[in-house]
C-alpha cells in the first residue's frame, strides 16, 4: 500500500513539473517572440510612416498582437482548468455533441460529422471536456485539405474503458509535436507548439486515468482512452459538458 502511494506521489509531482516546464517555455518563448515583431513593426512605422509597406506592416503588427493576446488567454483558462481538482461525473456522449456543435458555427468550412455515440460517463474534473474540445478543434484548425472534415465516435472498449475517436483528413501532427504531446521528447523547445490545447488534452486525460493514441493513415484519428464510472454512483450531481471560453 505504501509503495503504491508513493508512485502516486511520483507521479502526480512530474505531472505538475511537466505543466509548470510547458508554461514557463511558452510564455518565454512564444510571447517573447511576438513582442519583439510588435515593438520592431512598431519603431519601423514610427520612423517611416509615410513607407509602401506601411500596410503590410500593420497587419503583422495586428497579427501578432492578436496571436500574443489569445496565447496568453488561453494559458489563464488552462491555468484555472488543471488547478481546478474538484471531480464530477463527465456525460462523454452529451460533451461530444455540445463540442461539435459549437465548433461547426466557428469553422463553417469544416464537415463534422457524429458516428455512434454509445452512452458513457466518466470521473474527472472541468479540464478533460475542453481537452476533449481542444483534440477537435485540432482536427478542424489545422486541416488544410480542399474538402476538411472531422470525424467523432464514441464507443466501449475492454468492457470498463470508453473511447473517442477523432479522425481528420489533414496532415496529421508534425514529428515535433508528436514527440513533445506523447512525452518521447522533453518540452525545452516549443517554437513549433504555439498552442496549449494538445498539453491541455495530454493533461487532463492522465488526470481521468486514460491514455491518447495518435495514429496517421491518410489522415490523423486520435484516440482517447478513459475508465468508465459505474453511473449508479453519479447521483444527482451535474455533467460537465463546460468548454474552453
Amino acid at each position: 500500500q505504501t509503495g503504491y502511494v508513493l508512485y502516486v506521489d511520483v507521479t502526480d509531482e512530474q505531472m505538475r513539473t511537466e505543466r509548470l516546464r510547458v508554461l514557463t517555455r511558452i510564455l518565454r518563448h512564444n510571447i517573447r517572440n511576438k513582442m519583439t515583431v510588435i515593438n520592431g513593426m512598431a519603431g519601423s512605422l514610427g520612423d517611416d510612416i509615410a513607407s509602401a509597406k506601411r500596410q503590410e506592416q500593420l497587419d503583422r503588427l495586428t497579427r501578432a498582437s492578436r496571436e500574443l493576446t489569445e496565447l496568453a488567454e488561453q494559458a489563464r483558462n488552462i491555468d484555472e482548468l488543471v488547478t481546478d481538482a474538484e471531480e464530477l461525473p463527465v456525460d462523454l456522449a452529451e460533451t461530444l455533441r455540445h463540442v461539435v456543435d459549437g465548433l461547426r458555427d466557428q469553422y463553417p468550412e469544416v464537415t463534422f460529422s457524429l458516428g455512434d455515440l454509445t452512452p458513457a460517463t466518466v470521473t474527472a474534473t472541468a479540464a478533460l471536456p475542453a481537452g476533449i474540445e481542444a483534440i477537435v478543434q485540432n482536427g478542424a484548425e489545422h486541416n488544410e485539405n480542399p474538402e476538411p472534415r472531422v470525424e467523432v465516435g464514441l464507443d466501449m472498449v475492454a468492457g470498463d474503458y470508453a473511447e473517442i475517436r477523432v479522425t481528420d483528413n489533414g496532415p496529421g501532427l508534425d514529428e515535433e509535436t508528436h514527440a513533445l504531446v506523447t512525452g518521447q521528447q522533453e518540452p525545452t523547445q516549443l517554437s513549433h507548439l504555439d498552442g496549449l490545447g494538445l498539453w491541455l488534452a495530454r493533461w487532463a486525460v492522465a488526470d481521468a486515468g486514460g491514455s491518447l493514441e495518435f495514429d496517421y493513415d491518410g489522415g490523423l484519428t486520435v484516440k482517447i482512452r478513459l475508465p468508465i464510472t459505474d453511473t449508479a454512483d453519479a447521483g444527482d450531481k451535474e455533467l460537465l459538458t463546460q468548454q474552453v471560453k
